[in-house]
């Protein structure tokens, strides 16, 4: 036999041999992963259910600023000074920005232009004015006086008829001609007392109209031309757009840095949703909390509490006061923010993590679970359940945090059951074996 043909069947045993080894390694591979498969881990699961938090509820937050200014932009106005920067910090009142004025400054010459020819206007009626006025005085002090006459004259008159009467009585005392001489001297006498009576009642009713002619004068005057002495608005209207113009030069409203600057010299903001400048005062910072209904008596508005803030230069303890608790609740977490005032000594910044437990006066709920069902992925929160033996991974979303608890507020039911140990070792449609722990 050829050393060829020897060689070939040499290589040809050795191929053979290689291939049936793999074959046999893979068979085995196999057979392992299938008893692993048909090995059940046993997870310890418990119910969603009523329990308590622990001694303290969990309440976290970022740091935001607690005192800012926000200054909208002017509308259609372009930036002609920028006073700062970004970074740069301010003290209340100095100017930041300057809006063109330009087109309120041509208002304003025409509104005063207006202003100074009805005030000339107004003057004029004024002293018109001063006139009707003084001769209603007048013509008033004169009624006064015809009216005075009219009752000294009515008094005279009674006096006369009653002379008259008594002169009839005693007309048997006397004679004939004397009485009848007495009569007609004390009837002339009531006839020229009873004339002049007319004569001062008719000057009385021509004085009335007189001076009901003067005030309906007097009172156009004050409504029409009064109105012009003010400038008929306009001196108002001026105040209003000088108030308006002085809109145009902005300045802080309070000490801090400018955190944001949209404003760019000889440029409009286009964005009127967006400020043209913010001023944060970061020696006053805020912490921002939901707290469901229920809890909501664990504060009042200048609680102090102590709390723990967490950042870059490392983790402190400070005391944060409750600034404000808002009376609706968020449409978006159905929970109420509480706002906590804490003072910057210069070590926090801004979304520094703030956290604090606070003794909670309710201490039970009925949709908690153990803490250690919960499983975090980013801004995610997860927990596995167990459904006829098979891991399912469901998505939840949390509430208040005890020491041992949290409550659930969505995503479970009362009849799952979640896995609290074993959770690291299972994953999603993995068959698992059931131990149940406590509720």
């Amino acid at each position: 036999m050829g050393k060829k043909k020897i060689l070939g069947i040499l290589i040809s045993i050795g191929l053979i041999g290689s291939f049936t080894w793999t074959y046999i390694n893979r068979v085995n591979e196999k057979n392992t992963r299938e008893v692993e498969t048909n090995r059940e881990t046993a997870v310890l699961v418990q119910k969603i259910g009523q329990s308590s938090y622990g001694d303290k509820i969990k309440y976290s937050g970022k740091l935001s600023y607690g005192e800012e200014q926000k200054v909208m932009s002017i509308l259609d106005s372009k930036v002609v000074y920028v006073g700062v920067k970004e970074g740069d910090y301010v003290k209340k009142g100095d100017i930041i920005l300057k809006f063109d004025s330009s087109d309120i400054d041509k208002n304003l010459e025409k509104v005063k232009s207006n202003y100074s020819e009805a005030l000339n206007k107004g003057k004029e009626s004024l002293k018109k004015l001063d006139g009707l006025k003084d001769n209603l005085k007048t013509n008033e002090d004169e009624l006064k006086k015809l009216k005075e006459s009219k009752e000294k004259l009515e008094s005279e008159i009674k006096e006369l008829e009653n002379s008259l009467n008594n002169l009839e009585e005693k007309k048997d005392e006397i004679s004939i001609e004397e009485y009848e001489k007495l009569k007609e001297e004390k009837n002339k006498e009531n006839i020229k007392k009873k004339s002049e009576l007319l004569k001062v009642s008719a000057e009385i009713k021509t004085k009335e109209v007189e001076i009901l002619a003067l005030k309906k004068s007097v009172e156009g005057i004050d409504k029409i031309d009064l109105g012009a002495l003010e400038g008929n608005g306009n001196n108002k209207v001026y105040e209003q757009m000088e108030k308006l113009k002085e809109s145009y030069t902005i300045k802080a409203g309070i000490d801090g840095k400018i955190t944001n600057l949209n404003a760019f010299l000889n440029e409009k903001i286009e964005n009127k949703m967006l400020p043209a400048v913010t001023i944060s005062n970061e020696n006053v910072l805020e912490m921002k909390f939901g707290v469901d209904e229920e809890y909501l008596s664990n504060f009042k508005v200048g609680d102090k509490i102590e709390v723990q803030i967490e950042g870059d230069k490392g983790k402190y303890k400070d005391i944060g006061i409750v600034k404000k608790i808002d009376k609706k609740s968020d449409l978006r977490t159905g929970q109420y923010n509480v706002y906590l005032e804490i003072k910057n000594n210069g070590n926090y910044k801004i979304n520094d993590y703030v956290s604090f437990f606070l003794q909670n006066n309710s201490n039970v709920s009925n949709d908690m679970i153990s803490k250690n069902c919960i499983i975090r992925e980013g801004d995610k929160t997860f927990v596995y359940v167990v459904k006829d033996n098979i891991v399912n991974k469901k998505e939840v979303k949390t509430g208040e945090e005890g020491t041992h608890k949290i409550r659930i507020k969505e995503g479970l039911s009362t009849d799952d059951l979640v896995i609290e140990k074993g959770k690291e070792y299972v994953k999603e449609g993995q068959k698992v074996n059931i131990v149940e722990g406590e509720k």
